[in-house]
């Protein structure tokens, strides 16, 4: 007879709440399963307490999704975290530069709209 420990249920209710779960991180991630396997790794390294690991998996991130500001945000943070500031300052600078951008972007667009309305 073999015997395993799982540090999880497999009962009906916990196998629904655990796809919820997926959904809705895929959903945050817009169905990119590349940023929704980043959210669930960096969730277990932030429970390993390693934050040169998550530092290290953010930076490799940035230079697959470069325009992605949640991620300057959350590079800042662990920075922040390990005393580095003058790199957090940059990437909070570069988080809030690429926010501003896509809300020009987004007034343009709406600003576009209105115009071409009859």
């Amino acid at each position: 007879m073999f015997f395993s420990t799982h540090s999880r249920q497999f009962t009906n209710d916990a196998l629904r709440d655990e796809f919820s779960n997926m959904f809705e991180t895929l959903e945050r991630a817009d169905w990119d399963e590349t940023l929704c396997s980043l959210e669930y790794l960096n969730a277990e390294l932030i429970a390993l307490n390693s934050i040169e690991s998550q530092k290290q998996v953010i930076q490799h991130a940035l230079k697959i999704y470069p325009e992605n500001g949640a991620l300057y945000l959350i590079l800042a943070e662990l920075l922040f975290k390990n005393s580095e500031t003058v790199p957090a300052h940059h990437a909070l600078s570069l988080a809030i530069l690429l926010r501003m951008i896509l809300a020009l972007i987004l007034c343009c667009t709406l600003i576009q709209m209105n115009r071409s309305r009859p």
